[in-house]
């Protein structure tokens, strides 16, 4: 947890091309060695930071579904989608710089 929470900040102030695994584990106050120990490489951590993205997707689409007396409607996931994802600046930031990740799986 502590390892991606670093590198999320350093995808958000630096940009993920700028990341080196010496930058996270200095932002994560852990020694350089443990971050490849842990979490392996630099493309590993981007799929690791891929993960964490889509299961806080997931969770906010589950709190949607879970709104009480009320169907979920077209409309709920458009305001999830629009307001809740893209509305939201830092996740949407992490989207912005895996973007380009994403044609490399």
């Amino acid at each position: 947890m502590q390892i991606l929470d670093a590198l999320e900040l350093i995808g958000v102030r630096e940009g993920l091309a700028q990341m080196t695994l010496s930058k996270v584990a200095t932002e994560a106050w852990l020694p350089c060695p443990l971050i490849p120990y842990f979490k392996g490489n630099k493309n590993d951590l981007h799929y690791l930071l891929f993960d964490r993205q889509i299961e806080c997707g997931e969770a906010k689409l589950d709190a949607l579904i879970t709104i009480e007396g009320q169907d979920v409607c077209v409309e709920h996931v458009l305001n999830l989608l629009l307001d809740g994802l893209r509305g939201d600046e830092y996740l949407s930031k992490m989207i912005d710089e895996l973007w380009p990740y994403a044609k490399s799986d």
